[in-house]
């Protein structure tokens, strides 16, 4: 099933201790991208938040917030770490002495700098860490509608450009036996410009069929229609497991196609038609680049 990677989600729960907000937010990207903001004391739940999310998303840039209000301070209190402050304070003036500068770090700067006051010094219970792992599991599932939806506008993107791809296919196939007929007939009329005499079958068959070998493009249309029918399978959900740079590799077949096509072609309205195919294969492929 085509699933877009723009959505965003969010869910609050609370228990004796805490009362918990988390929002996740997805937009399109190229590669897995994952980032997330929590408490410090909290840091710890990126690495399983990371693999929860992956597993399912797979692809797209991925915010994932998370807010903690806790209704008790931790057991231990706060920590002020003396030496390290002073190791602050001490190269903040060197450093203003060296320069000619000064300046002096405030007690609310000093507090503030890394590591000096920790008030989240206890652990987290292992019951606590299932509970953010199963939320966060939760909130992504919780997002996933959002992405099918986006997944099924592009699904009927993809159907639109297929079926003006197969009408323009059929009418290049209907028209190329023309083309012969056309190169065929401006033959004769040459002949007859030159001179009064009958142009000679034979010959008119030989040049007709070297033309025919040089422009015939059977082949191309045989292998853009089975691109086309494999495609169409795909994002009908026939074809199991086949990712969008798998879609975009047949989109990418399919020009190669359209272009030889277009490259044996002599007749105006034949190349009109192959503009028009290679205009939906890139319609397509640019849809290709936002879902997974």
């Amino acid at each position: 099933m085509i699933r877009g990677m723009t959505g965003k989600a969010s869910l609050r729960f609370s228990n004796d201790t805490m009362d918990v907000e988390m929002e996740i937010r997805s937009v399109n990207s190229r590669y897995f991208e994952f980032r997330i903001k929590t408490p410090q004391r909290y840091g710890f739940l990126e690495i399983e938040a990371r693999k929860i999310v992956s597993k399912t998303l797979e692809r797209g840039k991925i915010d994932l917030s998370i807010r903690v209000n806790e209704k008790s301070a931790p057991n231990e209190g706060a920590m002020f770490n003396a030496v390290l402050a002073k190791a602050y304070l001490d190269e903040s003036r060197a450093l203003a002495a060296n320069l000619g500068i000064n300046s002096d770090i405030s007690l609310s700067t000093l507090i503030n700098l890394p590591q000096v006051l920790n008030s989240d010094t206890s652990e987290v219970s292992e019951s606590v860490i299932k509970l953010f792992n199963s939320k966060i599991e939760e909130l992504v599932k919780s997002m996933l509608p959002m992405m099918l939806e986006e997944g099924d506008a592009t699904k009927k993107d993809v159907d639109n450009s297929l079926e003006i791809m197969t009408e323009s296919m059929e009418f290049i196939k209907d028209r190329y036996p023309a083309v012969l007929d056309k190169y065929k007939q401006s033959l004769i009329d040459r002949v007859k410009e030159i001179s009064a005499a009958k142009a000679p079958e034979d010959r008119l068959a030989v040049e007709v069929e070297l033309f025919a070998s040089r422009t015939s493009i059977n082949e191309e249309l045989v292998r853009l229609e089975s691109h086309i029918k494999i495609m169409k399978e795909s994002i009908d959900g026939l074809r199991k497991d086949i990712s969008s740079k798998e879609l975009d590799f047949i989109a990418q077949e399919m020009n190669r196609e359209v272009n030889t096509i277009a490259s044996k072609s002599s007749d105006f309205s034949i190349t009109e038609h192959t503009i028009t195919l290679k205009r939906e294969i890139e319609k397509m492929r640019e849809q290709f680049r936002n879902i997974v």
